[in-house]
């Protein structure tokens, strides 16, 4: 009796330790499979970082006129400015011509805020002040 209940508990000692192996396999290989789509973004980030560099030492514009001499559109010029809005690229004076435009427009949307906030608190004032009645 006693060496079956022996063997009962040894033999659910292996049972557990198989499913730990098991589990701790199954873990690894998911793990391993985190570590691999990690490594994939890197490598992105990585391409990102070459285009960045690139951009800082000014290689862009050799790059942009690869890209044009494989579109078959050579006409030499790099523009010297690039603005993207909403997914349109508007290079060189359209580009600065928004940027002034969307500046301005800003600047005159506060100017327009601060005066109504004045005028308001003015009027406020002024019928605190002027206290009319009327029979």
């Amino acid at each position: 009796m006693a060496a079956t209940m022996e063997t009962a508990r040894v033999l659910k000692l292996v049972h557990l330790v198989s499913e730990q192996c098991s589990f701790d396999r199954e873990a690894q290989r998911r793990n391993w499979g985190k570590v691999n789509e990690v490594m994939e973004r890197l490598d992105g980030v990585e391409e990102g970082l070459r285009e960045v560099e690139g951009l800082l030492n000014g290689s862009r514009l050799s790059a942009f006129a690869s890209k044009e001499d494989d579109k078959g559109d050579v006409h030499g010029d790099v523009p010297w400015l690039v603005l993207r809005l909403a997914g349109s690229e508007f290079e060189n004076m359209v580009g600065l011509s928004l940027l002034v435009t969307m500046i301005l427009v800003l600047l005159a949307v506060c100017r327009l805020t601060v005066w109504v906030g004045q005028k308001c608190r003015r009027q406020r004032m002024t019928k605190g002040v002027a206290q009319v009645t009327s029979t």
